[in-house]
C-alpha cells in the first residue's frame, strides 16, 4: 500500500553525497537508519566510499552515488602505531619529553628521600634479642 511519503531509502539516497551524520540530517531520519541503509546501498552497488574523512576517533566513510561501475570503495587507511603516535607528539612538542623524563627523575629522587628520612630512625638503631 503506497501513502504517498517517500521510503527511507529514497530519503538517503536524496541526501547523498556526506558521511553518515550529514546524509542523516539532510534526509531526516536517525544516523543509525542512515548508517543500515548506505551499508545496504554500498552492498547493492548504488553508492561508494569515495574517500576517508580523518577525525579524532578515526576515519569516517564518504558516501557518493554511484554513476558508473569503474566506481570503487576507497581503501580504508590503516590506523597509526604507537611508534607514529609517539613521532608525532615528539614533532609538535620537541623538548617536551626530556623535560618530563626530569621532572620524574627528581620526583624520584625526593620520594627516596622522604623514605630514607622517615625510615632512618628504624634502621640506625638494631637490638639484639638473643
Amino acid at each position: 500500500m503506497k501513502t504517498g511519503r517517500p521510503s527511507v531509502r529514497n530519503k538517503v539516497l536524496a541526501g547523498l553525497p556526506g558521511n553518515i551524520n550529514l546524509v542523516a540530517k539532510r534526509a531526516g531520519v536517525s544516523p543509525s537508519s542512515a548508517g543500515k541503509w548506505l551499508g545496504i546501498l554500498n552492498a547493492e552497488h548504488v553508492v561508494y566510499i569515495s574517500r576517508w574523512l580523518p577525525r579524532k576517533n578515526g576515519p569516517v566513510a564518504f558516501y557518493r552515488l554511484r554513476v558508473k561501475e569503474s566506481s570503487v570503495d576507497a581503501p580504508k587507511p590503516q590506523p597509526m602505531t604507537d611508534a607514529d603516535y609517539q613521532q608525532r607528539y615528539n614533532e609538535r612538542h620537541p623538548g617536551r619529553r626530556s623535560e618530563i623524563r626530569q621532572r620524574y627523575e627528581s620526583n624520584l629522587r625526593a620520594k627516596k628521600q622522604r623514605i630514607k628520612t622517615l625510615f632512618a630512625p628504624l634502621l640506625s638503631v638494631s637490638k639484639q634479642y638473643y
